[in-house]
């Protein structure tokens, strides 16, 4: 309750809300349960106010406050700026305070503004960031001259190709080419520049990473990585990801866990994503924000887990040489099943992750039994009724299908 009551501060003060702008909100109906969100809304006001009669009291100011009420000065004209050039870095991290703070500076004439930002990075809405700062530029500060920096020095050509294929596919998204300058050629261990390996259960992931150090230490005694020393990231979703951690590394490997987004800005040789699972603790995370935020947020992009996708693209852009994705062979998550389909990932084994549902292209399909014997059927049934005789390896359309019709009724011989 105290993170969410200091979350929804923050959205309220760097979108410049006041009451009257959230009840207004809750009028129009973002949320479902009005009913709740009066009750929370009672119990917020009371704890906003008073505190901010102890920052007035104290002579003190929070930081959401600093960048309003430095606006408030510049806009008033209490202020005048001196600068005529003001940068921005790390646009796509913008809040509404920050952007109408930015506005203020240069609205005077004879001011510029240069800002550098990657829509493709925006991972950070739950901190106040609002993609549409980037994607809608010229609303926010006027038309002018857009660079694209499509040149990455960090990782290979088949690492890029691999992770904006996969962010573009959300059409708000920025639409650019990216070209490495890497003249290094690819590991051995990772010759496809993005590997998925397959494990019975989560208690076979420290081993699978284990193995996967192994082969880089082998790598380097045999003169196939030209180094003494690799750098490895395991970059989990969760702080509890680290519980994948193997407990020991080879000589010659720098092995480090971190979240994702605590990896943001930062690189390794190799990255290793442990947790690729369908769940509500996994990746993508089905742990939504609570629906109350709705009345301070701004609106987030309607594409299918559009924030995740973005810090699966950061995730996998950490990475120099190469990335292993490990996924349950049973319950891979759904980015490991689109990267099957699309190509854009080689399974490693020694155990193939299941072959996407053609039908749904979500699920994948298990064996089943009915009445009319044995068959295959999605794992998301009832959601999918997808079911057919042969399985194909993933990529390819099985040869017999007996339903291709995902939102049809399923008969009992559908059942799991």
């Amino acid at each position: 309750m105290l993170r969410l009551v200091r979350t929804f501060m923050l959205h309220v003060k760097a979108n410049s809300l006041d009451r009257q702008q959230v009840e207004r909100r809750l009028g129009v109906g973002l949320v479902r349960n009005r009913r709740r969100a009066r009750i929370f809304l009672d119990l917020y006001w009371p704890i906003h106010d008073a505190w901010q009669a102890r920052l007035a009291d104290g002579g003190y100011v929070d930081f959401e406050d600093m960048l309003v009420q430095a606006a408030d000065h510049l806009e008033s004209g209490r202020y005048a700026s001196p600068y005529r050039l003001v940068m921005v870095d790390e646009l796509q991290d913008a809040s509404q305070a920050r952007a109408r703070l930015t506005r203020a500076l240069i609205a005077q004439p004879g001011r510029h503004l240069l800002a550098v930002g990657d829509d493709w990075q925006s991972i950070n809405r739950f901190a106040g960031a609002d993609l549409s700062v980037v994607t809608g530029f010229d609303d926010h500060f006027g038309p002018g001259p857009t660079v694209h920096l499509t040149t990455t020095f960090r990782c290979h050509q088949s690492i890029t190709d691999t992770a904006a294929r996969f962010v573009m596919k959300n059409p708000a998204q920025v639409c650019k080419t990216v070209t490495s300058v890497s003249d290094r050629p690819v590991d051995p261990a990772a010759r496809e520049g993005v590997q998925l390996r397959a494990v019975p259960s989560a208690a076979e992931v420290p081993r699978a990473i284990g193995d996967f150090l192994t082969q880089l230490r082998d790598a380097i005694g045999e003169g196939a990585i030209a180094a003494e020393t690799v750098s490895v990231d395991v970059l989990g979703r969760y702080h509890q990801d680290r519980g994948l951690m193997p407990r020991v590394a080879p000589p010659g490997i720098h092995l480090a866990f971190r979240t994702i987004h605590s990896a943001k800005g930062l690189e390794a040789d190799y990255v290793v994503i442990p947790n690729l699972s369908a769940g509500s603790y996994a990746f993508p995370s089905r742990v939504a924000d609570d629906s109350v935020l709705a009345l301070a947020m701004t609106g987030g992009d309607t594409y299918p887990h559009a924030e995740e996708r973005r810090l699966f693209y950061v995730a996998l852009t950490r990475a120099r040489r190469g990335v292993l994705l490990i996924s349950p062979e049973h319950n891979p998550s759904p980015f490991v099943t689109e990267l099957l389909q699309d190509g854009l990932v080689r399974d490693v084994g020694p155990r193939p992750v299941a072959t996407p549902c053609p039908g749904c292209r979500a699920g994948v399909l298990r064996p089943r039994s009915g009445r009319t014997g044995h068959f295959w059927g999605c794992s998301t049934f009832p959601a999918c009724t997808y079911t057919c005789n042969t399985v194909a390896p993933p990529g390819e359309r099985p040869s017999t299908t007996t339903s291709t019709h995902p939102s049809a009724t399923s008969s009992k011989d559908g059942a799991p």
